[in-house]
C-alpha cells in the first residue's frame, strides 16, 4: 500500500517519444510517528476554539487536536472539595488549616481521584497527612525510590503495594493498602510488596495472618536480627537480600514536590 500511495501513473510523451515511470511526488511525506509541524510550530495551523478556558477543554475536549502556546506560565486552579490548591510546573501548592504543602502535580491529581467523595474528601486528606507526618517520625520507616519498588513489582509481578499512604505510594500499583484498609484498588489476593516499617502494630497485626499463609508476597523491613527481638517482625525467614546507599527518599520528601534520594544510614532487608 505504501508502495501505491499517491503515485502518479506512467505518461507517455509524444513529443519526446519516452515514458514517464511512475513516480512519488510526496516520497519525502513525513511520518506519522514524527510529525514535521511537531518540530516546527510555525508550520502548525490556527485554529479558533468555542472556548480556550483550560478546565473546560478538559471537561469538554474539542473535535480538532490543538496546541495552546503560553508566553508566559500560567498558573491553574486545581482546587477539590474546598481545599485550596494551585498547579504551576508540574507542583501543586495546597492550602491546609494546618500549613501549605508543595505536592507534586501528578500525585494531587491521584488523590482527587482517590477522595473523590466530596462530602468526606478533605476530611479523608487531612487524616493521610497525619498518617504520613506519624510516619516520617518513625526513625525506621523509609519512602522507597521509585526504582527499587518498579524492579521490585517487575520481578515479582505485584500490582499490590502495602505500607505508607496515598501521599507516597508510586502510581504504578494497581492496590494500595494498609493493613485491611483500602486506599485504592480492590482487595484480592494478587502478589504484593508489604513496607512493614510503614504500618503501625495494628496494621501489621492484620496482615500477619496473610503473610503466614501465603507465598506470593516481598517483604521490605529494618535489618532481622537478634538486637532487634523487641521489635515487632513479620514472620519471615531471615531476607535473603540487602539494600545499601540511596535506596529511599528524603525523609519529608513528599511535601515539597521533589524526590531526593538519601540513605540516612539505614540498610533493609528484602
Amino acid at each position: 500500500m505504501l508502495e501505491d500511495w499517491e503515485t502518479e501513473p506512467a505518461v507517455y510523451d509524444d513529443d519526446q517519444g519516452e515514458t514517464t515511470p511512475n513516480c512519488h511526488p510526496r516520497r519525502n511525506r513525513e511520518r506519522f510517528s514524527t510529525l514535521h509541524t511537531a518540530r516546527d510550530p510555525n508550520k502548525i495551523q490556527e485554529v479558533e476554539l468555542e472556548s480556550e478556558v483550560l478546565q473546560g477543554m478538559i471537561r469538554q475536549p474539542p473535535k480538532v487536536g490543538s496546541i495552546q502556546f503560553n508566553h508566559e506560565p500560567e498558573s491553574s486552579n486545581t482546587s477539590h472539595a474546598d481545599v485550596a490548591a494551585t498547579t504551576f510546573r508540574g507542583t501543586t501548592s495546597v492550602i491546609t488549616s494546618r500549613q501549605p504543602y508543595q505536592l507534586e502535580g501528578a500525585r494531587w491529581h491521584l488523590l482527587t481521584k482517590v477522595f473523590s467523595n466530596l462530602e468526606s474528601s478533605k476530611f479523608d486528606f487531612h487524616s493521610e497527612i497525619l498518617l504520613q507526618e506519624r510516619l516520617d517520625e518513625n526513625p525506621k520507616y523509609r519512602s522507597f525510590s521509585l526504582q527499587v519498588l518498579q524492579k521490585a513489582s517487575e520481578f515479582f509481578g505485584a500490582k499490590t503495594y502495602i505500607g505508607e499512604t496515598g501521599l507516597t505510594t508510586p502510581s504504578f500499583f494497581s492496590n494500595e493498602r494498609r493493613g485491611t484498609n483500602i486506599i485504592w484498588g480492590v482487595l484480592d489476593d494478587s502478589p504484593a510488596i508489604v513496607n512493614w516499617n510503614g504500618l503501625d502494630p495494628t496494621e501489621q497485626a492484620e496482615i500477619t495472618p496473610t503473610l503466614e499463609t501465603a507465598n506470593n508476597w516481598i517483604v521490605f523491613t529494618h535489618p532481622l536480627g537478634a538486637e532487634n527481638a523487641a521489635t515487632p517482625t513479620p514472620p519471615i525467614p531471615q531476607g535473603a537480600l540487602h539494600t545499601k546507599g540511596k535506596a529511599g527518599r528524603e525523609r519529608g520528601w513528599w511535601r515539597t514536590g521533589t524526590d531526593k534520594l538519601a540513605s540516612y544510614g539505614l540498610e533493609t532487608e528484602v
